[in-house]
C-alpha cells in the first residue's frame, strides 16, 4: 500500500464491516447486554469508547467494542 489515505480508506472500510457484523451479533442476543463508556482525550483530539459485555447462553462472559471515535 503506497498511500497514507489508501490505508485510511481500507480501515474505515473494514471498522464498517466489523460494525455491521456486531450490529447483527447483539441483535440475536437473548440476554442482557450492558454498555459502558470510556472518554478520553489527546492533545488535538478526543475518543469515545463504547465496549459491549454480555454472558452467552454458555454463562460465558463475552465481549465487544461497538464504537471507537
Amino acid at each position: 500500500v503506497s498511500c497514507d489515505n489508501t490505508i485510511k480508506i481500507m480501515t474505515l472500510q473494514s471498522l464498517e464491516f466489523s460494525h455491521h457484523a456486531l450490529d447483527n451479533l447483539l441483535e440475536k442476543i437473548t440476554t442482557k447486554i450492558s454498555f459502558t463508556t470510556n472518554l478520553w482525550t489527546g492533545i488535538h483530539r478526543s475518543y469515545i469508547s463504547v465496549p459491549v459485555h454480555w454472558i452467552n447462553d454458555n454463562f460465558e462472559l463475552q465481549q465487544a467494542l461497538h464504537t471507537i471515535e
